[in-house]
């Protein structure tokens, strides 16, 4: 619902142009956000390519703690990834440690509410050759503010494309 956008929003007043600031998200969520939340500079979308009709390609692409719940992630990376954006930032994304790829069970403790997700962890080369296979190169590598565990490490990363395919 934007909190990326409200956590750097006095940065974001200080750039000297105007941005415009996209959110994909789920339909019910895409709905709330602009009847709710939205303003001259942050607004709601269900989709990538809705976003781009509306505004234009993005300069950056923010994908934050989203991909490792998603079913078909290598279906969206592609479509994004083919979108030549100049800077895509992945944050708060979990990779085995050792190697390999999982899919495990989350548990949302019943303080914040009664939930459970399917939660995917990467294998790193695997995912990180989805960029470089798509022109990108690694600018930084950070680990993000998850902790990690016995079975992953949670990580971010900031890409620049380089060329186009």
């Amino acid at each position: 619902m934007g909190s990326t956008y409200f956590q750097n929003k006095k940065f974001l007043d200080g750039i000297p142009h105007k941005i415009s600031y996209g959110v994909v998200e789920q339909s019910h969520y895409v709905d709330v956000g602009n009847e709710q939340i939205s303003d001259e500079n942050l607004s709601f979308y269900k989709n990538i390519t809705d976003y781009i009709a509306d505004i234009g390609k993005p300069h950056l692409l923010i994908l934050n703690g989203v991909l490792q719940y998603l079913e078909n992630y290598s279906d969206l990376l592609k479509d994004i990834l083919s979108k030549d954006i100049e800077f895509i930032v992945i944050d708060r994304t979990p990779f085995v440690a050792g190697g390999g790829e999982r899919i495990m069970i989350q548990n949302v403790p019943e303080t914040i509410y009664a939930a459970r997700y399917p939660h995917r962890l990467f294998q790193k080369s695997e995912f990180l050759a989805n960029f470089t296979n798509h022109g990108y190169e690694v600018l930084e590598g950070f680990k993000a503010i998850d902790n990690g565990n016995e079975f992953a490490t949670w990580e971010g990363f900031i890409f620049a494309k380089t060329k186009s395919n």
